[in-house]
């Protein structure tokens, strides 16, 4: 799990489904960013089969975004490399 929390204006509940369309902001919030941050974010969690939340932090300002990664445990475990025991010529 990868969690990140800021202390801004927060996303309102309504917003949260759009936040993640590429280059979608918030009507009349402030700042320079162009909207991609978070559709980015979707895209490589989707890679890794993670899911990404919204949420509110505890403090109940800002924003809680939670990225769940499946658990490496429940993948089955992958059989050693066989050793090579051949000897490599040198050259002089």
């Amino acid at each position: 799990m990868l969690e990140v929390e800021d202390n801004g204006p927060g996303i309102p509940e309504a917003e949260r489904e759009k936040v993640f369309e590429r280059f979608y902001r918030i009507p009349a919030t402030r700042g320079e960013g162009c909207g991609l941050g978070l559709s980015i974010v979707s895209e490589i969690a989707e890679l890794h089969s993670a899911r990404v939340d919204l949420g509110q932090p505890a403090g109940g300002h800002g924003t809680l975004i939670r990225v769940l990664f499946p658990r490496l445990a429940a993948q089955a475990p992958q059989p050693p490399l066989p050793v090579s025991t051949r000897a490599v010529p040198t050259s002089r």
